[in-house]
């Protein structure tokens, strides 16, 4: 009783696994896998025939399951494209290496920041240069100075709003620190990064 209960716990994996592979359209693994349930089913169900096999496939499927499989897997990977060093393509490879080898000059600029979004719903940081008072709305392509009077200031220097733009808040801010900690915007002597979420920084090459 306790085989035939075995067996049938073995047919359902298998027909699972079989609808999966045959939605991949993996059709030799599908072949395999139906061959070697067969097999599994004409030698535990035979009531006297192939008793060595009885015993020899339990330690034979751990075999390949805990030894053999590891080694095919991690050979696969080691050499194509799921290795540690080809996770990302070239240009997300180069652009990480330029964003992590900006480093702040002791002349660098400080603004205060907040992150917006603009008409088009696009990420954009609204800066004021701590040091001449001057506005400006960088972008992932420019740094653009913004006119007399567009952002209004709080009480201790921080941007309340903005002409044109809708100031991110909230938890939609802290849903945004992922995408802040990638967003740079260019400028003539290097790149501006947010440093939080009110301020940023001017960052050159080291």
């Amino acid at each position: 009783m306790l085989k035939i209960i075995l067996l049938a716990i073995v047919n359902a994996v298998a027909v699972w696994g079989g609808t999966v592979l045959a939605a991949d359209e993996k059709w030799v693994a599908l072949g395999v896998l139906a061959a070697a349930t067969l097999a599994l089913d004409a030698i535990y169900l035979s009531p006297r025939r192939a008793i060595p096999l009885k015993f020899l496939i339990p330690g034979t499927v751990f075999l390949i399951a805990f030894q053999i499989v590891p080694i095919v897997y991690n050979v696969n990977v080691g050499f194509t494209n799921w290795s540690t060093g080809h996770i990302l393509v070239k240009s997300e490879a180069i652009e990480g290496i330029k964003r992590n080898s900006l480093g702040q000059p002791a002349d660098g600029t400080a603004y205060s920041m907040a992150p917006a979004r603009d008409a088009d719903g696009e990420l954009v940081l609204l800066l004021v240069d701590e040091a001449d008072g001057k506005s400006y709305v960088g972008t992932t392509e420019e740094l653009r100075p913004l006119d007399e009077g567009a952002l209004k200031l709080g009480e201790f220097g921080t941007i309340e709003s903005a002409s044109g733009y809708q100031i991110v808040r909230g938890g939609d801010l802290l849903a945004l620190d992922k995408e802040l900690a990638g967003f740079t915007v260019p400028t003539a002597s290097g790149a501006i990064r947010a440093e939080g979420t009110e301020t940023a920084l001017e960052l050159a090459p080291t």
